[in-house]
């Protein structure tokens, strides 16, 4: 049991990028915080635990915790009921030779019943430099081992919609065959599936646009130029710095460019003006490339 936890600032940023909501914001700074934790972000977390400390009811906590999955923020195994954070040790990093001998036996002490083996020998992988040789190469070796004896196990999914799933799959094989007075087999109708809409298509706003909306909206009009040149000009264009698909510019916009600094000055008339018209720009304010 640990005494303190560390949140990063670049967290909130990512939250609003990812458009988190507030009871998830909740969950991912407690999970980061809480007693429960470790030096490897993999640790014991069953649902009642998190709504116990946090007072939050079963349908929010589950809820929170399946955005953080989609997220890629947490991996949860619901066979072990154990939480891994994949990114942890990138803003947790190993500080010497004992701690990283700590985070080993951590890794070593995993259930067999857990689900994400590759995704943890992965994650060790990239710090392999901050580990001593002989420990990491049996932690791997051990790892790599259960991996292959235990498969992948359960998937990312919370444990009320993996009950329900499996109750589906059970009603319908019970249900597949039906047998009337006659004594001949036959098949029920299957049920009409409903057509899924085709996602709408996002298309790249014009430099002239995004310019407009930043005056509109009280922000200066160079760094609209600046925010549309950064995401046209993208491999690929119009991906956010964690390298996922922009699919609301206004809202992407308003989340990570609309900040105090950049907004339009006032003058003596108390009216806006674009300081692009009227001041050199410096400075790079584009977002940091950095994923939590």
């Amino acid at each position: 049991m640990r005494d303190f936890g560390m949140i990063y600032t670049r967290y909130w940023e990512w939250c609003i990028e990812e458009n988190i909501p507030d009871s998830a914001k909740l969950i991912g700074a407690y999970l980061l915080t809480c007693k429960h934790g470790n030096s490897l972000g993999l640790f014991r977390m069953p649902y009642a635990y998190i709504q116990a400390d946090l007072g939050q009811g079963v349908d929010r906590v589950s809820t929170g915790c399946k955005k953080l999955i989609e997220s890629d923020f947490l991996l949860y195994c619901d066979r072990t009921q154990t939480v891994f954070l994949p990114s942890y040790l990138n803003f947790n990093k190993v500080q010497n030779k004992s701690h990283g001998i700590g985070v080993l036996k951590v890794a070593r002490g995993v259930s067999k019943n857990f689900s994400y083996f590759t995704s943890l020998i992965e994650a060790l992988k990239v710090h392999k430099g901050r580990f001593p040789d002989k420990e990491y190469s049996e932690t791997i070796g051990f790892l790599t081992e259960y991996s292959t004896r235990c498969g992948t196990g359960c998937s990312r999914r919370s444990v009320d919609t993996e009950t329900e799933t499996e109750t589906e799959t059970e009603t319908e094989t019970e249900t597949d065959i039906s047998m009337p007075k006659n004594g001949t087999p036959t098949t029920p109708p299957k049920k009409s599936q409903k057509k899924k809409m085709p996602a709408k298509k996002f298309i790249p706003p014009t430099e002239e646009e995004v310019v407009k909306y930043f005056i509109d909206n009280g922000y200066r009009g160079d760094i609209g130029k600046k925010a549309w040149k950064y995401y046209e000009t993208g491999n690929p264009s119009w991906h956010d710095a964690s390298g996922k698909p922009v699919k609301a510019w206004r809202q992407k916009m308003n989340g990570v460019w609309f900040k105090d600094e950049n907004r339009l000055v006032k003058n003596n008339n108390s009216k806006h003006r674009d300081p692009s018209r009227t001041m050199a720009y410096s400075g790079d304010y584009s977002p940091e490339k950095m994923r939590f």
